[in-house]
């Protein structure tokens, strides 16, 4: 069954979640703070997906208001799945070129 399916998915990713924030285990805070925040969007995703997958399940097709809250709801789980690959590429980026200012400096003061 679809709905069975999106719920017990929805149901572990929030259960990992959970678990992570309890145990961190990762040494970096950075790394941390970067997984919960990648697994908070992944169970955002599911949680919004238990409902679209309520109307295949039922085989219906929402029409009216509850369409355009569907399709609402599809752009947002797009944003949540890209977010954290976004937000990512830009955070190693700026880490990239604070390093990058770091070695430039200490080039300058030698001279």
């Amino acid at each position: 069954d679809v709905f069975a399916r999106a719920a017990s998915l929805a149901v572990l990713c929030v259960v990992m979640l959970c678990w992570h924030i309890k145990a961190q285990p990762y040494v970096q805070s950075r790394a941390n703070v970067f997984d919960t925040f990648a697994l908070g969007l992944l169970a955002c995703v599911a949680v919004l997906n238990v409902r679209n997958a309520s109307y295949v399940s039922a085989g219906v097709v929402p029409t009216g208001p509850p369409s355009e809250t569907s399709e609402r709801v599809s752009i947002a789980q797009g944003v949540f799945a890209c977010a954290p690959l976004a937000i990512a590429c830009v955070l190693e980026l700026l880490n990239y070129l604070g390093r990058c200012t770091s070695v430039f400096r200490e080039k300058s003061t030698k001279s």
